[in-house]
């Protein structure tokens, strides 16, 4: 680092080594987690997919390089029940985090019949419409929903999403919405992150 020519980038070099995480954690919606310094400390913005039966193969309807990750996986040569919970371990490591339990409080609230629903990881569920591997809750929040929305025409119901912004280092809570695709952000509001820990 001493080394660098010319000398002077060192000063931006550092500057934003500093700015970028104080900012992300006073300001999470503002950063990614990973110039946030957030990253697998469980806290950044995140969201659950909550599909009505069969309808997340209007994914299909999308233009994108790669299917569904439980049709990938199929084509591997996994049996469609081996690939459905391998999916689901994606979920259930969500659930660890506190910000997981809240999602699937929203998600048990607004999904009348959830049991009966396919519940995605939002990180995964995006991956392949965006053709981009990255966690941040930021690719997948309310805008992608209704980028979707113009391409799959989802019926009210049918895609619902619970999405929650990480919580700043500075307050004890997390900032949602919950996203219906056909009808929009539905519901916003806040939980205490003591809560979903306790929980």
């Amino acid at each position: 680092m001493w080394d660098m020519d010319p000398a002077w980038l060192l000063v931006p070099l550092v500057a934003g080594l500093v700015f970028f995480p104080v900012l992300g954690n006073l300001r999470p919606d503002l950063v990614a987690f990973t110039p946030s310094m957030r990253q697998y400390a469980g806290n950044w913005a995140s969201a659950l997919w909550a599909f009505a039966p069969g309808c997340e193969d209007k994914l299909d309807a999308v233009v994108r390089p790669c299917r569904n990750q439980v049709h990938q996986l199929q084509a591997l040569g996994y049996e469609p029940l081996v690939a459905e919970v391998t999916m689901q371990q994606t979920a259930a490591w969500r659930s660890m985090h506190s910000q997981g339990r809240g999602l699937f409080s929203l998600l048990l609230t607004h999904v009348p019949d959830v049991d009966r629903s396919t519940v995605r990881e939002a990180e995964f569920a995006a991956n392949s419409v965006i053709g981009f591997n990255f966690g941040d809750g930021h690719l997948h929040d309310a805008a992608l929903i209704a980028a979707l929305q113009r391409r799959c025409h989802f019926a009210p119901g049918e895609l619902v999403v619970a999405w929650v912004e990480s919580q700043p280092i500075h307050k004890g809570i997390q900032e949602y919405q919950v996203i219906d695709a056909a009808l929009g952000v539905v519901e916003r509001g806040w939980w205490s992150v003591q809560d979903a820990v306790d929980a």
